[in-house]
């Protein structure tokens, strides 16, 4: 895609787009930034014409600025701005394969490359991995997928700067949309866009409560200086590539009954995921605390949800696992935590960073948090149509990056680090990355195996009136003793 340069707009970063700068600039040019590159693939409704979703994408790209954005670099202390360019130029080749060529798996999957190339034809997977110019055209690519003649898919990726999983739920709604028949003028106005975001956080940073956010953030990474798991411990050594395995589960209940079990325990359904695996995970520390870093916090936000663009910025949270608590106790804790974190997210990633530098000679280990979280269930979108729900798009699959999957080696700052990713529909994907240097990867493995386990059946158990008193040693306890009956009968 190209834009008419001349009416272009220049502004400021937001703070989702100036971490994720910061953190990749570091080790890859801008115009090879295909690390964190995000993609999804979305099945057209019959009888699409090619035409017509060159028009939808263009509606589209002039509603969203995020579409008609690219960077350039500066001289100031963000290092880049970004340029919103008037007028967008759609190019959307068709990429054609034969009726046996393209097999996508029944219903919605979210899944890690590695599950996907048996199944998807080489030339499609060539077109994902195209790196993009981000400091050249606006950052990011369609292509029709033609099966025997009929257009049936829409391929579409972008770098991670340039969107989120939130943003691509809400292109897959407004261009299924426009291709059922909307007229665009019906569709809702996007209540912002990323530089008018850039501009109140930058406004908001001064106020009281920007230094509020701010002084969280100081006093988490202090905190965060002081836990590390008793494997693993102190950061990765010199010349380390990540090794990692992941693992789908499908829970026992679709995620609207996820929602339902959370509110009953007065949570959501992420923080429920976020505590079943804190559980487990608090065995593997000392005294019972994990530091966890929690992603797409502001998406909650009033006026966030129907962006493109990305403006997710990385929260933490200090989370105790205390084995006397009741668990239904514990879990709300969770959730306090978790909207605590999301509401200090907008913070000056240079001044974090200037942070860590100054603690960073005070502390043995990584200031980095082992454990990732991405939360992604308020995304119904990734998941199965049925003929009754023609107001949503067909996700055929969506692609996880190396960034999300820990397999790129700038995420290891551990030994080895693990993190979840929570997905309508009741997938979760857990992923563990252990650097080379490492020799207990075998244990790592075990950990995301016991993990996955314990939210499993922890699920199952909540689910029963009765099990919200046990304490959370307790819980932990016969989860785990599920898990082990469940394996025996499988073996």
């Amino acid at each position: 895609m190209n834009g008419d340069s001349g009416s272009a707009a220049l502004a400021p970063l937001c703070y989702g787009q100036l971490s994720h700068f910061r953190h990749w600039s570091t080790r890859v040019r801008p115009e090879l930034a295909q690390a964190s590159n995000l993609t999804a693939v979305w099945r057209l409704p019959d009888d699409t014409a090619a035409p017509a979703v060159r028009v939808a994408l263009e509606t589209i790209a002039y509603r969203h600025e995020a579409l008609r954005t690219r960077f350039q670099q500066t001289p100031g202390r963000d290092g880049f701005v970004q340029v919103v360019e008037g007028r967008p130029r759609i190019v959307l080749p068709i990429l054609r394969v034969g009726d046996d060529g393209w097999a996508p798996r029944r219903g919605g999957l979210y899944a890690p490359r590695a599950h996907v190339e048996h199944f998807v034809p080489r030339e499609i997977l060539d077109f994902f991995d195209r790196p993009f110019s981000l400091t050249a055209d606006p950052g990011w690519r369609a292509a029709i997928v033609d099966v025997g003649g009929v257009p049936r898919h829409l391929c579409f990726i972008c770098p991670h700067v340039i969107s989120d999983m939130f943003g691509l739920a809400c292109l897959g709604r407004e261009l299924y949309a426009l291709l059922s028949g909307t007229d665009a003028v019906a569709l809702p106005a996007p209540r912002l866009q990323p530089r008018q975001v850039a501009r109140r956080e930058r406004a908001e940073s001064a106020t009281a409560r920007g230094v509020r956010r701010h002084a969280y953030w100081r006093r988490t990474l202090a905190e965060m200086s002081t836990l590390a798991p008793r494997i693993g411990d102190g950061g990765r050594r010199e010349g380390d590539q990540a090794k990692a395995s992941r693992g789908i589960l499908r829970t026992n209940m679709r995620m609207r009954a996820v929602e339902r079990l959370a509110a009953r325990y007065s949570a959501t359904a992420p923080s429920l995921v976020l505590a079943l695996a804190a559980i487990e995970l608090a065995r593997w520390h000392p005294d019972g605390t994990l530091p966890v870093g929690l992603t797409s916090s502001n998406r909650f936000l009033p006026g966030m949800r129907d962006l493109v663009g990305n403006v997710v910025q990385q929260a933490l949270a200090v989370i105790p696992v205390p084995d006397d608590t009741e668990i239904r106790r514990f879990l709300c804790d969770v959730h306090r935590r978790a909207l605590t974190a999301y509401r200090h997210s907008a913070v000056d990633p240079i001044a974090v960073d200037e942070d860590k530098e100054a603690m960073r000679a005070r502390s043995r280990i990584p200031l980095d948090p082992p454990y990732y979280f991405n939360s992604l269930t308020e995304q119904k979108e990734f998941g199965v149509v049925t003929p009754a729900e023609r107001t949503r798009p067909s996700t055929e699959f969506v692609r996880l990056s190396p960034m999300e999957l820990g397999t790129d080696p700038g995420m290891l700052k551990w030994r080895w680090t693990l993190g979840l990713t929570l997905v309508s529909d009741g997938y979760l994907c857990v992923w563990t990355a252990a650097g080379s240097s490492y020799r207990d990867a075998a244990l790592v493995d075990g950990i995301c195996e016991s993990v996955l386990g314990v939210i499993r059946h922890g699920l199952s158990l909540l689910a029963h009136p009765g099990y919200g008193s046990l304490s959370v040693n307790e819980f932990r306890a016969r989860a785990e003793q599920a898990a082990d009956e469940q394996r025996r009968a499988i073996s």
